[in-house]
């Protein structure tokens, strides 16, 4: 996709000002891995910090993985996060370890009082072979390198020291069709097989896996003395993808008819995946009927969502309309939005991607 905005959250800016670089995903058959061509420049990426991951299903989530991290791990053991972002699952596991350090690309209010590094995540920010556990949430699918992130992981682990990680598993977002799959600030898409392919290259080896709900996953690697690619399954995101993407067209075939249609529509998250849909649709007169997009981020209301003309409102503003139409392809938080629009307005006609 051409001419995509690198910053995909919201801005006071005008939309000529806006970053843009061309959003293309290449698929490897070596390694079943999706990955991004081009790599957006990541000071304009990250240039505020978007911990934005809020809600019952991210709320379940940081103590699950926190649950997950500790069922491996001594609490007599020195632990490092990195990316803490809002530092929910730091906090969780401060008290659980001995001793626990964080490292994030950017600073956060948060993080005082707490042992924080900002910056760039190298082998030079700590001792070698120091760390009994370090782990990540929803970290490594944003990386540029991520068989350099694990490298980093491994030096700085002690002798059978665990490197836990949690993010997207690619394959049930194909079989569940969540049409938020893609996202421009995701550089990798993973399934289990291909991040353990990848892991045991590099001299890891998966101990415990969980999937959690139908798109996240949690692996646990132990650092072994063991090299070498293992037997596993491919060309799972190939043959999974061409359904993917005929219903998500199909969607937004929908989309085009419920635009003619009614005169007060409007797309729920502002976001990279709204600029995506609107990508597609590629109808600038359908695209100025729709009224405004819809997010629960009170940072994002009434500022211009990057790369669209769209400015963001809270939910709350369609509790008046007769008859609204919310867009809405959110994937695994379909469920829980479309219980919140429905209470706003009881009346609201929700266009979803799992209908």
């Amino acid at each position: 996709m051409p001419s995509f905005p690198v910053f995909i959250g919201c801005t006071d800016n005008k939309r000529e000002d806006d970053v843009l670089y061309d959003f293309d995903i290449w698929y490897c058959n070596d390694c079943d891995v999706g990955q991004q061509i081009s790599v957006p420049p990541l000071e304009e990426l990250y240039k505020e910090q978007r911990c934005f991951g809020f809600g019952t299903i991210w709320e379940n989530h940081y103590q699950k993985f926190s649950e997950f991290i500790k069922k491996h791990s001594n609490s007599e053991g020195i632990g490092l996060e990195v990316g803490v972002g809002n530092a929910v699952v730091f906090k969780k596991l401060h008290d659980f370890f001995s001793k626990l350090y964080g490292v994030d690309y950017i600073d956060n209010p948060n993080y005082k009082n707490f042992d924080i590094k900002v910056g760039v995540f190298t082998e030079k920010l700590f001792d070698l072979e120091s760390f009994d556990v370090i782990y990540s949430s929803h970290v490594i699918e944003h990386l540029p390198d991520p068989v350099d992130f694990l490298n980093i992981c491994k030096k700085l682990l002690k002798n059978n020291g665990i490197c836990f990680v949690a993010c997207p598993n690619i394959l049930k977002s194909f079989e569940n069709l969540h049409f938020n799959a893609f996202t421009s600030d995701h550089l990798n898409y993973f399934t289990k097989n291909s991040l353990t392919r990848i892991a045991n290259s590099l001299g890891f080896e998966l101990i415990d896996y969980y999937q959690y709900l139908d798109h996240g996953m949690y692996l646990a690697f132990k650092k072994t003395q063991k090299h070498g690619l293992r037997q596993s399954t491919l060309n799972q995101f190939q043959n999974n993808f061409a359904n993917y993407e005929e219903r998500l067209l199909n969607y937004v075939q929908n989309a085009k008819n419920e635009l003619r249609n009614n005169s007060s529509v409007y797309v729920f998250g502002a976001h990279g995946l709204t600029v995506v849909f609107l990508k597609i649709l590629n109808d600038l007169e359908l695209e100025n009927k729709i009224k405004f997009v819809l997010d629960n981020e009170k940072t994002k209301h009434d500022r211009r969502l990057c790369g669209t003309n769209l400015t963001c409102k809270s939910p709350t503003i369609i509790s008046d309309e007769e008859k609204p139409v919310v867009l809405l392809y959110m994937g695994a938080y379909e469920e829980e939005i479309s219980k919140q629009l429905k209470k706003i307005n009881s009346n609201c006609i929700i266009l979803s991607s799992k209908e």
